[in-house]
């Protein structure tokens, strides 16, 4: 009865990404193999460090490239097939 509880933190069910986060690093989650439009991935891209060029649809989607800043994009992929690197 004296002790202040405090609930535990909610553990978030994926990644919320942002604007802010375009040039962060992600990886493909265990298992990922197609891109958001459900086209198969070539054998790279699940093991690829990836960098976020655009977060799209409130940050469902994430624009990603092999490349930091040249102008090519690897594809769109679901943000919650994603983790942080």
């Amino acid at each position: 009865a004296g002790a202040a509880t405090t609930a535990p933190a909610a553990k978030p069910a994926a990644d919320v990404f942002t604007a802010a986060d375009v040039g962060k690093k992600v990886k493909c989650k265990p298992g990922v193999t197609k891109f958001a439009n459900g086209a198969k991935m070539l054998d790279f891209v699940p093991k690829a460090t990836l960098y976020i060029r655009a977060v799209e649809q409130g940050g469902k989607i994430l624009l990603v490239s092999t490349e930091k800043t040249k102008k090519v994009y690897t594809g769109r992929v679901n943000a919650a097939d994603m983790q942080r690197v």
